[in-house]
């Protein structure tokens, strides 16, 4: 019974890596069914070997500070179950593991997610317009896409007539089309951690992939594009804050003068409590209370787009330091496995980890389904006997 639920688990994985970058509902729907398949395919010793789980410890943890967190909270009842709502996604992580731990169906889900982004791109390509998902996650997927692509045209040779043209039409519509800054940089980024993992040992491959990288830039600074419209439009907004900045009047009409005045809010809040924070799900309620209010009126959504801003000033410090050694504990592990997963695995967590100086990406259903769905496919070392149990 056991063999067949997680069978079973793993064909709703399959589905889930095509519904994150397509649609919320199907990926809502099927990660309940997932999460009870998975609990159903358990047995005791599998449940002790996902729990002994470095990074399962260190997400155990971060959710322990969540929920002590409550008991200060200056948030309402319903804020603080919200967030810790949010929170619980990174369960996940553990649930997926014993499927994953496999490379067939590994191999499996990056192929399904590979799929559905190209069915986004084209799409969006024909209907002039994102259609799946907004600009921001489409663009994420586009970037990380490209990242896995260029990793198969050095480990699957005899498929690079088919990975290798993808790729240059993911980074034609990431760069000219589609208007999501995050996936833009983010592309940046990964294009250079590539070249460290897979080029270092190659000078002269380490210095065209340079060139290649330095002329897609200026051809996407000097040609029309969306990368070129973006960069003017951000230097237009930081210069509007600057000349703007006073403490009555701020510009909250532009996009990243509104992210800077929260950034420079949430500062305070944290100098007011550096240590503790404000409590779990709290944000908003000790933003309008302390935040000076003509800084406040016209923000809709207050939210400090920044992951790492966002949990220390509910959690204070010991939650900063959480989060930072989820990243750091999935980081290690996966730089230890110097194979294909353990290079993806360590882009996904620079990716990740970049986007939430950007986003608050754990709270976002979208980005935080991807992040911890991914970190289970790649996390192919584990210490001890781990792997061995998960896989009997």
């Amino acid at each position: 019974m056991t063999t067949y639920f997680r069978t079973a688990a793993g064909f709703l994985a399959l589905a889930m890596a095509a519904a994150i970058p397509l649609s919320v509902v199907a990926t809502t729907i099927i990660s309940i069914l997932l999460a009870i398949t998975c609990i159903l395919s358990f047995d005791r010793q599998t449940l002790v070997s996902v729990l002994k789980h470095p990074v399962t410890i260190t997400i155990l943890i971060f959710i322990a500070i969540n929920i002590i967190a409550c008991t200060y909270s200056i948030a309402g009842s319903r804020e603080m179950a919200q967030a810790l709502r949010k929170y619980y996604r990174l369960l996940y992580f553990p649930l997926l593991l014993p499927i994953f731990i496999t490379v067939r169906w590994r191999n499996a889900a990056v192929v399904t997610f590979l799929v559905a982004v190209f069915i986004s791109v084209v799409t969006a390509m024909l209907m002039q317009a994102v259609v799946f998902k907004d600009s921001i996650f489409t663009s994420l997927f586009v970037a990380y896409a490209i990242f896995i692509l260029a990793h198969y045209s050095i480990d699957y040779k005899r498929y690079r007539s088919v990975t290798i043209p993808i790729a240059i039409f993911f980074t034609y519509y990431l760069f000219f089309i589609n208007i999501g800054r995050s996936g833009q940089f983010i592309f940046v980024m990964l294009f250079v951690l590539f070249m460290l993992q897979r080029l270092r040992n190659s000078f002269k491959n380490l210095g065209i992939a340079a060139v290649l990288l330095l002329a897609l830039v200026a051809a996407s600074v000097l040609a029309p594009s969306s990368f070129a419209t973006r960069q003017t439009i951000a230097v237009r907004e930081v210069q509007q804050y600057i000349n703007s900045y006073d403490e009555t009047a701020v510009p909250h009409e532009s996009s990243l003068g509104t992210r800077l005045i929260l950034v420079r809010n949430s500062l305070e809040l944290i100098k007011l409590k550096p240590i503790f924070g404000w409590g779990t799900g709290s944000f908003a309620a000790a933003y309008r209370k302390f935040a000076p209010e003509a800084q406040i009126k016209d923000v809709k959504r207050v939210n400090p787009h920044n992951q790492y801003l966002l949990t220390w000033v509910e959690l204070g410090l010991p939650g900063l330091i959480s989060l930072l050694s989820i990243f750091g504990a999935l980081a290690v592990l996966f730089y230890k496995s110097q194979q294909l997963a353990g290079y993806l695995g360590l882009g996904l967590v620079a990716t990740f980890a970049m986007g939430c100086s950007m986003n608050s990406w754990l709270l976002d259903f979208t980005s935080a389904f991807f992040f911890v769905f991914f970190a289970a496919v790649f996390i192919t070392y584990a210490p001890n006997n781990t792997t061995n149990i998960l896989i009997d």
